[in-house]
């Protein structure tokens, strides 16, 4: 128990200085259900969570990994989980509860390290650029499929603040290859990078009070960015989108999907009133904002993915 209060006090700490990030979400149900992928026969190095550097172009970048306990030889599906400005690669992985969902479904989760002080990603030089967050972020993806038991056809990104706008950028980088994005608490669409990239499939989650990226648009302590609704129709209009629904689902959460995308991409936009800075679902601390109980986004991205079924 001392430990555990231990661990909690330094996530809140890490937390505090990036934001107010949320610490770690409700866990799944504990039966096992695994997807695992077609390649089988490999190792790992070792199973559940650690932290460790990969070093790329003579530099020493941080990712923290957590691997299903009951791993069999086989290659897994990968969650990658970018934390926000200021944030921490184990406090992402406890505020989004992600790697509770890999236990239960058989997928690795992967939390790259931002650098600086405080620590924060570069969205906007790519991967091509020797030591840029893109590159990191690409030599780690390739890292984890060769010596992480990987399967290269499943990888997937995440990201929270600043972590969801690394996210949207990474799905104008089709040299990437992630198969699909989810985000919360920062929209983009970038014209000149974006509009000659393929299609994306996005599920992206804001709120309607979120006091450091306002919902409707405007400045933060980064970037200009703009209005939520507007990000997504973009979305579509550059999938193709052929198709769209709204759901409300919730008193306080109302949905949009669009469908009939190009490539079969797909987007889900949820709206959440009145919610804060937070991840939805996962824990709030305050000063950010009313937090929902009404959706568990964490939950929504792993189906989203098909890594539940």
């Amino acid at each position: 128990m001392l430990r555990r209060i231990i661990v909690l006090l330094v996530l809140c700490a890490s937390m505090v200085a990036c934001a107010r990030e949320p610490a770690p979400a409700p866990p799944p149900p504990p039966a096992p259900t695994w997807n695992a992928g077609p390649e089988g026969a490999c190792e790992v190095p070792e199973t559940g969570a650690s932290a460790h550097t990969l070093d790329i172009d003579g530099e020493k970048r941080r990712f923290a990994v957590d691997v299903p306990d009951g791993f069999n030889g086989e290659r897994l599906p990968v969650v990658f989980v970018t934390h926000g400005r200021g944030g921490e690669a184990t406090a992402a992985m406890a505020y989004t509860g992600f790697p509770e969902y890999g236990q239960q479904y058989g997928f690795i989760v992967v939390a790259p390290q931002a650098e600086g002080r405080p620590a924060l990603w570069d969205f906007s030089t790519g991967p091509e650029v020797a030591g840029s967050d893109f590159a990191f972020i690409a030599a780690l993806r390739e890292h984890v499929v060769e010596s992480w038991c990987g399967d290269d056809e499943q990888v997937f990104m995440t990201g929270f603040s600043n972590g969801s706008a690394m996210t949207f950028a990474a799905a104008c980088l089709p040299s990437l290859r992630f198969k699909a994005f989810g985000a919360v608490a920062a929209p983009g669409y970038v014209p000149e990078r974006c509009d000659s990239a393929p299609p994306a499939s996005i599920i992206y989650a804001h709120g309607t009070a979120d006091p450091v990226v306002p919902f409707v648009g405007g400045e933060t302590v980064i970037q200009w960015v703009e209005p939520a609704t507007q990000v997504m129709n973009a979305w579509a209009l550059h999938d193709g989108c052929a198709h769209v629904e709204r759901e409300q689902i919730a008193e306080d959460v109302q949905v949009t999907r669009w469908d009939v995308c190009r490539d079969e991409s797909r987007l889900v936009f949820y709206v959440i009133d009145g919610e804060g800075h937070h991840w939805p679902g996962g824990p709030s601390l305050p000063g950010l904002g009313a937090s929902t109980r009404s959706i568990n986004i964490t939950a929504l991205m792993t189906e989203f993915f098909g890594l539940s079924d």
